[in-house]
């Protein structure tokens, strides 16, 4: 190889190492002036304090709840992504779930669910035996008590002693309002004193009802030494008045 050959060679070399230099100058440039993007990232841990935190906010402190499954971690390319959960109030009970809400700048980016089990507890009136349609309720009949409340569909029923029973209960059960009805009502196959009026005479007898009815209401009655019925309307205690000048009389 000749002198000039040599020096033709080098002065290549050089030239390609100065362009790999600038090449690698210019490619941090570019990278330096490029804005950096991080991730957001909700790990699991994170979520489910959330949601644990949404559900004590919501609930009574003697309700209870289980997470029924395992939550997964939230990646978003996304800058400042948020993240709320969502549940009516009405839906907190059994088998339900809460709505992770993920937006950015009022915007959902996404939606997950979390499974969650809440059970109801609260302390409520509850019958302390067993009891049959009709019977009056006493003090010592109920008692307050921290109870699963999570299927009673009727608000529990706080004053009800004085009231009767419209139908069997069994000892534990809830007091509920579709339970009871006012103690001077009267009800089906109650004993009862038919007061009849027609033109100015009074007539009193023993029947039986054949309806619920409470003060006010209409019902129907048997006497009990014939087979008529009549239509009266429920008085005071255990009285049904009856107007023997209206349509109200039929024969069985």
């Amino acid at each position: 190889m000749t002198t000039t050959d040599k020096y033709s060679d080098r002065t290549m070399k050089i030239i390609l190492l100065v362009l790999v230099l600038f090449a690698i100058c210019f490619a941090e440039l570019l990278h330096a002036q490029t804005p950096k993007t991080y991730p957001t990232k909700f790990s699991a841990k994170t979520l489910t304090i959330g949601v644990e935190n949404f559900l004590r906010d919501r609930l009574e402190e003697t309700d209870e709840f289980e997470i029924a499954g395992d939550i997964e971690e939230q990646v978003f390319d996304d800058q400042y992504v948020v993240a709320r959960c969502e549940a009516t109030p009405e839906s907190l009970a059994g088998n339900t779930k809460v709505a992770l809400v993920f937006s950015k700048n009022g915007r959902v980016l996404r939606r997950a669910y979390v499974s969650v089990r809440v059970t109801l507890k609260r302390k409520v009136p509850v019958f302390t035996r067993s009891m049959q349609r009709g019977e009056v309720i006493q003090q010592n009949d109920i008692e307050i008590k921290l109870t699963d409340v999570t299927y009673v569909k009727d608000k529990p029923l706080q004053e009800c002693v004085g009231m009767r029973l419209t139908q069997n209960v069994n000892r534990g059960s809830v007091v509920q309002r579709q339970y009871v009805s006012e103690s001077s009502s009267i009800m089906r196959g109650d004993a009862v004193q038919i007061v009849m009026q027609s033109n100015g005479v009074v007539i009193r007898a023993n029947g039986q009802s054949l309806d619920d009815a409470k003060a006010g209401q209409s019902l129907r009655v048997k006497r009990d030494d014939s087979s008529t019925i009549l239509t009266g309307v429920a008085g005071e205690g255990k009285v049904v008045n009856v107007s023997l000048q209206t349509p109200s009389t039929s024969q069985k």
